[in-house]
């Protein structure tokens, strides 16, 4: 147990962390940027010059061999963008790994691995898909069926397979830390879901085309990071330490407690003929009422 202790590394001081995170912050305030306008810029450049070469294989391999150089350095790009993501999702790892030391180094491993075999697998794949294109282009044979067997192909099929495990890798990145940043105050419950469903879209796009939910997160990631939150920093930034969000029964009892005690007791009724009151009406049992003077005034004639 006395060994355990002792290799039990200690908890860092909250004031080292927020200062640690003040330098780091300007550098993965232009990751999240850089993430959030490369995941957009190729995909729109994918849905205006692409769309004509998916309605056939062999549309597909001449504009491969036709705009070979151009699609090698957009895929660059795209790479590229996936190293802003996994630098993004790395500082946010830190920042709740400090604040919750039980967050799995899994994440962390997820957040650089997939990044980088997107990179590495995407730009392998349009070397070999440009080699593939311009054999197809000068070879004599050039319909759809010729076309679609290249496509199908060992060379180019596993690298496709490659790229699409580090977006799944990636992808298991984004829920883990979006789900645990959420936890400990970080990001907002708003942020946090839209987090993990950035993180399914990176996998499964469905609804557009465009990466439009990833982008905005990163672009709000990026306002959070350099201090500009709409409604102000989370108090978990400030402090170095997890502020969890309060559940929905912490906030009703709040609510219950800054609305103070219930009205005050209604003040009891005076007894009649007391304290200078007057004397009450006595009502018979017809429902008339008539005062003690009226009694008083009778008996007097008599």
């Amino acid at each position: 147990m006395a060994v355990e202790e002792i290799a039990r590394p200690a908890p860092e001081d909250p004031e080292a962390i927020v200062a640690r995170e003040d330098r780091e912050r300007s550098r993965a305030v232009v990751a999240a940027v850089l993430a959030a306008l490369v995941l957009l810029l190729p995909a729109i450049y994918g849905l205006v010059f692409l769309a004509d070469t998916l309605k056939s294989h062999r549309a597909q391999l001449l504009f491969q061999d036709e705009h070979g150089t151009e699609l090698v350095v957009l895929t660059a790009l795209i790479g590229l963008g996936a190293l802003a993501t996994g630098a993004t999702l790395l500082f946010l790892y830190r920042a709740t790994k400090s604040r919750h030391a039980a967050l799995p180094r899994a994440a962390r491993v997820c957040a650089i691995a997939g990044p980088v075999l997107v990179l590495a697998a995407g730009i392998a794949a349009q070397v070999v898909l440009s080699s593939k294109a311009h054999d197809f282009a000068t070879s004599g044979s050039q319909t759809d069926a010729v076309a679609k067997e290249v496509l199908r192909s060992g060379a180019v099929q596993i690298p496709q397979l490659a790229s699409f495990a580090g977006r799944l890798v990636t992808a298991f990145a984004f829920v883990l830390i979006s789900l645990n940043a959420m936890r400990v105050g970080l990001l907002t419950r708003f942020m946090g879901v839209l987090g993990i469903i950035a993180g399914v879209l990176f996998v499964i796009p469905l609804g557009s085309p465009l990466p439009i939910v990833q982008s905005f997160w990163f672009g709000a990631l990026a306002l959070l990071f350099a201090g500009r939150w709409p409604n102000g920093m989370p108090p978990a930034w400030v402090s170095g330490e997890a502020v969890p969000w309060p559940s929905q029964q912490e906030l009703r009892e709040r609510r219950e407690r800054e609305k103070g005690p219930a009205g005050s007791a209604p003040e009891p009724e005076r007894e009649p003929g007391r304290d200078g009151d007057p004397e009450p009406a006595a009502v018979t049992a017809g429902g008339t009422a008539h005062s003690a003077s009226k009694k008083r005034k009778r008996k007097r004639r008599r």
